[in-house]
């Protein structure tokens, strides 16, 4: 199952006389814990990437999007590696209008400056935190992509997707918070907890197409955007 996790940033645009710009930053950092979110709180151990680095070619994107390829690390457009603070993102962005309005320009003025990794889990581990929330401690990846990204997932705290699904979709966090732990831990899910994914995307489905002002459009938007991040789709169950 393909996972993303993003990091709050910061993500630069350097420049330097006579040599191209660069986007430079971390998509990862590394042993320090995620806010609390679907149950569970989560960090990324040192050596995650060492393997899949050796072999991977690896994609920068934008938000996550296959259209704005930013470059790979196949032919040198980009580089990425870790040091001690986490997993190294260095692209030389392509020049062009698309790409220098939608994401130089926007990092230069600090409007844009998250960043996220996509890949798939090799190796984890799992403990039960002395304030009894789960945790998850990341070990082995295969890494497909890095991205900029505009709205990261750690500054959306747990009370603030709280609120967004109990107003908005009349969705149930704390049980929807179980069943993506047990997911997570590669539990079986029973009748019931699938009962609860349905009824999950059965209510941002209908949120989703009821009229309405066009922040709240967004906001439910996002929402979803949020939750296909986390494969809840009923193929994936």
């Amino acid at each position: 199952m393909l996972e993303r996790r993003y990091q709050p940033g910061p993500v630069e645009a350097r420049e330097s006389d006579g040599a191209a710009l660069r986007l430079v930053g971390h998509a990862a950092v590394f042993d320090t814990w995620s806010p609390v979110y679907w149950g569970f709180r989560e960090r990324v151990a040192p050596g995650a990437f060492d393997a899949t680095l050796k072999s991977a070619d690896v994609l920068a994107l934008f938000d996550h999007q296959s259209a704005y390829i930013l470059g790979r690390t196949s032919n040198k457009t980009f580089r990425t590696h870790t040091d001690g603070v986490g997993l190294v993102f260095d692209n030389d962005p392509p020049q062009t209008q698309t790409i220098k309005d939608l994401v130089i320009e926007p990092v230069k003025r600090g409007d844009i400056k998250g960043m996220s990794f996509g890949f798939n889990i090799r190796k984890d581990e799992w403990a039960r935190g002395s304030d009894g929330i789960d945790e998850r401690t990341i070990l082995q990846v295969d890494l497909t992509e890095e991205s900029i990204v505009s709205i990261p997932w750690y500054p959306t705290t747990d009370i603030g997707v709280r609120d967004m699904l109990a107003s908005r979709a009349g969705v149930n966090v704390e049980e929807l918070g179980s069943v993506m732990a047990k997911r997570y831990q590669r539990r079986e899910l029973s009748t019931a907890d699938r009962d609860i994914v349905q009824r999950t995307i059965a209510a941002l489905q209908s949120a989703i197409h009821e009229p309405g002002p066009d922040s709240a459009a967004r906001l439910i938007a996002d929402l979803d955007r949020q939750l296909r991040l986390l494969s809840l789709q009923g193929g994936n169950l």
